[in-house]
């Protein structure tokens, strides 16, 4: 399971200040307790389900799975996740499957680069624009037929382009590197990643329902005896800071 840092701080909202700004708190009362409750729940129940949990200040999920699937290039890899950005592993990375638990199926491979599209039409999930008459289709287009993708760089401007980019693709992350070492270190604490399993990620409000599709997924679970501490979500004793990026700055209570 690979858990979002809080929205005020993912690294993203440096080069757009508004990144996710549209997602508040639901203002019906108790419905954000209620979800930060599910959460809690879940990240001390996943540890007895044999599934490992990976949490960076300022990383998204998107980020530590793509470092994830990075990291264990040598093996096939099943993503599950509702997130569409997900497909950009797959895409770029041919080991890498991505699975839809509400749709209860596999992800077909696109035909075209999903981060062009996205950087031409924007994404209104996230709150991050687009060029102005540019959709599904026009962006789709674009993205099959270079020649025509710098025509209309050149004639629109390239600069919405290159910012949204920025904060797509996830191989843009200027932390990618220190998400790698995160993630091999703390792998390597103890073997997690046999089933070939990359793991859900938490969304705010499909917490309770990525997790059991997930264990609907892999089921037999080796059943851990873990000891909730201070340290990572599953037990493990470390600590994070600016001077040692490889190891996971942890909350004693997850954030979404």
């Amino acid at each position: 399971m690979f858990w979002d840092c809080p929205k005020e701080r993912v690294w993203r909202r440096q080069h757009l200040d508004t990144y996710k700004e549209q997602r508040n708190d639901d203002p019906r009362e108790g419905v954000a307790n209620g979800i930060n409750a599910i959460v809690r729940a879940g990240a001390n129940i996943l540890p007895h389900m044999n599934c490992r949990q990976y949490y960076r200040d300022t990383q998204e999920a998107d980020d530590l799975i793509y470092a994830a699937c990075r990291v264990l290039s040598d093996r096939p890899l099943i993503v599950v996740s509702s997130d569409g950005d997900m497909v950009q592993m797959q895409y770029f990375m041919r080991h890498v499957q991505c699975y839809e638990p509400r749709k209860n199926q596999f992800v077909e491979m696109p035909d075209h680069n999903p981060v062009v599209r996205k950087c031409l039409m924007g994404d209104t999930s996230d709150n991050i624009g687009g060029y102005k008459g540019i959709g599904e289709v026009k962006s789709r287009r674009l993205a099959m037929s270079l020649p025509d993708l710098d025509r209309f760089l050149i004639e629109r401007g390239s600069e919405i382009f290159d910012r949204n980019a920025r904060i797509i693709d996830v191989s843009a992350n200027p932390q990618s590197l220190a998400n790698e070492r995160y993630v091999m270190m703390a792998a390597a604490r103890e073997i997690s990643f046999d089933k070939s399993i990359i793991s859900a990620k938490a969304t705010e409000n499909k917490v309770m329902g990525l997790t059991m599709e997930y264990a609907r997924i892999v089921t037999p679970f080796k059943r851990l005896s873990v000891k909730n501490t201070n340290g990572d979500l599953d037990g493990n004793s470390c600590s994070n800071t600016d001077a040692d990026p490889d190891q996971a700055n942890r909350p004693s209570e997850v954030t979404v």
